[in-house]
């Protein structure tokens, strides 16, 4: 949300952001970095997959990089090789995100000869590229032999299949989750909503006149899942190496699921302004050893309201819910869920929770 140009200290307030929550690594999606954010990150302590490419020789749109990728891919690649192949941060390459190339043979040797490239100027890393097609019948990419650890982005219903299919592969989730959240706003519905429901239908059915969307998480984009189903479907599966969420923080574009005037994203855990959106403290709850507990939504409601209570905690056994002073219960995280959940009449006052162990 600052603009393109490089401002260190702001780079630094993401990371730092980001490794309060929880992460260990970044993918740089969907292009080199600048150096001073890998200079960052070897001295914070993350990992970074660092990508080369959106697109190769099949466009994506009209006056992207696939005008560029004949004359410059070879040298822009063998810059970014020779660049940052010194920083220690740096734990694997990218030669793709989504490339179109993966459903045509030409795929295969483009995979071929841009692997090559980079195990001639680093042999030390393994290569590796965002992928959507999960059958490697149909995965051009995968058939060069090329890609030493295979990323997916997305298909999160498919992992359990993959080791099957891919056999003796490294495989990672590239990227995941996609879910939309505006801080702040809370809609009463407790159930998972994508957003439109498929591709064949508009984003603005379903939607807010203001452009928000509830920042229980419980909305995501037709290819997304929530935060929980995500992180869910990829901790308690070894053979995956870990997962990038879709994003640490809103950024200008893609304003998924509004159109105009809507002119920022909705996915990231950290809003525009760098305040975090609740789901954050999920993430910390998982990912750390910090004892949270975060209760949510706000406490302004109408009178007659049934609000749903959501509390994110960690380094607890339950969570008892008081209102005025009188329990309302003490919860757990029921079945899957990553959180514990009331229902509440709303009355004014005071809303506090304790967590406790046994």
């Amino acid at each position: 949300a600052i603009g393109a140009a490089v401002n260190v200290r702001a780079m630094e307030r993401q990371l730092e952001m980001m490794k309060s929550m929880g992460a260990n690594a970044i993918r740089t999606a969907h292009n080199p970095p600048a150096p001073e954010f890998l200079d960052l990150c070897d001295k914070m302590g993350f990992l970074v997959m660092d990508e080369a490419y959106d697109m190769w020789k099949k466009r994506k749109n009209k006056f992207d990089y696939h005008l560029d990728f004949e004359k410059w891919s070879k040298k822009d690649l063998e810059d970014l090789v020779k660049r940052d192949r010194n920083h220690p941060s740096v734990f694997m390459w990218s030669i793709g995100n989504e490339i179109r190339e993966q459903f045509d043979s030409t795929g295969t040797r483009i995979a071929a000869e841009l692997s090559k490239t980079v195990k001639a100027l680093d042999p030390t890393r393994p290569v590796t590229t965002a992928l959507t097609e999960t059958f490697p019948e149909k995965n051009f990419i995968w058939q060069s032999n090329a890609i030493d650890v295979l990323g997916f982005n997305y298909k999160v219903f498919d992992y359990d299949s993959l080791p099957g299919r891919f056999k003796n592969v490294p495989l990672i989730a590239a990227e995941t989750t996609s879910a939309l959240q505006t801080r702040g706003v809370y809609d009463l519905a407790d159930t998972l909503r994508l957003w439109p429901a498929s591709s064949k239908d508009k984003f603005v059915v379903g939607g807010n006149p203001d452009h928000t969307v509830t920042a229980y998480d419980n909305v995501a984009a037709y290819w997304g899942v929530s935060h929980e189903t995500a992180w869910k479907k990829v901790k308690d599966r070894d053979f995956l190496a870990g997962l990038f969420v879709w994003t640490g923080f809103d950024y200008i574009g893609e304003p998924v699921p509004y159109d105009f005037p809507a002119r920022s994203s909705y996915y990231g855990i950290v809003d525009l302004a760098g305040f975090p959106k609740d789901v954050y403290y999920m993430y910390q709850s998982e990912w750390t050893n910090k004892p949270v507990l975060h209760l949510l939504p706000h406490w302004n409601w109408e009178a007659g309201k049934t609000v749903d209570v959501w509390a994110y905690y960690s380094q607890a056994d339950e969570v008892e819910l008081f209102l005025n002073g009188k329990s309302l219960g003490t919860k757990t995280k029921e079945g899957e869920n990553l959180h514990a959940v009331w229902k509440v009449p709303f009355a004014a006052g005071t809303l506090k929770a304790v967590s406790k162990k046994n």
